[in-house]
């Protein structure tokens, strides 16, 4: 219910301006939850923010590309470390 809450109090609200560290946004292509507009909203609202768009790949990106999601996880954290 929170990835489809639009009231001020749902997702992505005010409150994700409080996240200070540096943050991956993954998103799969083909998602049905979180549009890219959507995802580039949070993205551009994160002081430290890295976004990935996996193409052919629906919500559970980690899920259906678990090697491209954990290469990506590593060298974003061998830069953020």
């Amino acid at each position: 219910a929170v990835w489809l809450d639009k009231t001020p109090a749902g997702y992505p609200s005010e409150s994700i301006q409080r996240i200070g560290c540096p943050s991956l946004v993954i998103r799969g292509n083909n998602d049905f939850l979180l549009s890219a507009n959507e995802a580039l909203l949070v993205v551009n609202q994160l002081p430290e923010a890295e976004f990935m768009n996996v193409p052919f790949s629906a919500h559970a990106t980690h899920q259906e590309f678990p090697e491209m999601v954990g290469f990506a996880l590593n060298r974003f954290l061998s830069f953020t470390l």
